[in-house]
């Protein structure tokens, strides 16, 4: 069946085929920025749904609510929201986390996720951070046989990454999240070549980082 809980600040949802078997599910409010129980950027309390040990067939829909409101002039009662365009809403566990892009209504932030745990909406302004392994700008690379890019987010989100050589896309393989790996080919000839990466994580933040090599 169909079911989830409506609070005054969160909200979950669960179709009839996300749980296996009969389960008792609560909402708790287990933190609030800035208390040990937050993420950096953290700008809603922390919600606990669940246990992560709770298996989920299909995603749940969790929803919070932006109580951020800046009161501008208290004489004449004028109120300002902060802007949304950067937040996100994480799930996480430990070290474990999952950050997903929101939708919004109303000023409540929803999103979906395959797993219980902890909630927060986090806002991300820091964008990712692109690192080349193994060497250096403007560096001769004739004797190596790959390049590989380390790409770094503050919340482990990353959504995009486009590699340019010469102008020309090139085509990276993904070493399960640790590196970005080009094993050379015919599309990079010998010579002076120039190596563009564009990266974006999930809040919207991009990077771009130009290299410089000769092979």
């Amino acid at each position: 069946m169909v079911d989830g809980l409506e609070l005054s600040s969160c909200a979950f949802f669960l179709g009839e085929r996300s749980l296996y078997d009969s389960v008792s599910l609560s909402v708790v409010a287990s933190g609030y920025p800035g208390s040990g129980h937050s993420l950096p950027g953290g700008v809603s309390h922390t919600y606990s749904i669940g246990a992560p040990w709770i298996p989920l067939l299909e995603p749940v829909l969790v929803r919070i609510k932006d109580e951020r409101v800046l009161n501008t002039d208290s004489l004449l009662g004028s109120t300002w929201k902060p802007p949304t365009d950067k937040i996100v809403m994480v799930c996480y566990s430990g070290a474990q986390k999952d950050v997903e892009r929101v939708e919004w209504h109303d000023g409540w932030a929803s999103a979906r996720f395959r797993e219980f745990g902890n909630y927060q909406l986090v806002e991300d302004r820091t964008p990712p951070v692109i690192t080349a392994l193994g060497f250096f700008n403007g560096a001769n690379l004739s004797k190596t046989s790959r390049i590989a890019i380390s790409v770094k987010d503050d919340l482990g989100a990353v959504r995009g990454f486009k590699a340019e050589l010469d102008g020309a896309w090139l085509c990276f393989t993904n070493d399960k999240g640790l590196a970005f790996i080009y094993a050379f080919d015919e599309h990079c000839p010998p010579g002076a070549h120039t190596l563009k990466v564009y990266v974006e994580d999930v809040a919207g933040n991009k990077t771009i980082k130009e290299f410089h090599f000769t092979r």
